[in-house]
């Protein structure tokens, strides 16, 4: 009898990550604007839309999701699922990384 041993090394699976920071647009004046940042997970492929909102008590939010790849949010901003996240903010800032990827803003 043979006895056959399979080793199976799990993947580890990674995603792009969502973190929200600030951005002087305009540096005459003294106010930064909120801002989600978005940096894929190198190799991976990404179809990302941006879309843009507003909640009812007047703050603007930054949506991102990625069709093809895992985000990961980071606090304060929100997972909405495992290929969605949003943030308090008006400006997104996308690095999908390696060129083979598509990013709409909507």
């Amino acid at each position: 009898m043979v006895a056959l041993t399979l080793l199976v090394a799990a993947s580890v699976a990674t995603a792009g990550t969502v973190t929200l920071g600030s951005v002087r647009v305009d540096p005459k004046y003294q106010n930064d604007e909120s801002a989600l940042f978005f940096g894929a997970a190198p190799g991976e492929h990404n179809v990302i839309a941006v879309t843009h909102g507003m909640l009812p008590n007047g703050y603007r939010t930054v949506t991102l999701h990625d069709a093809a790849a895992r985000v990961q949010a980071t606090a304060p901003c929100a997972a909405i699922d495992e290929h969605t996240a949003t943030c308090l903010g008006s400006l997104a800032f996308v690095d999908a990384g390696d060129g083979n990827d598509a990013v709409t803003v909507i």
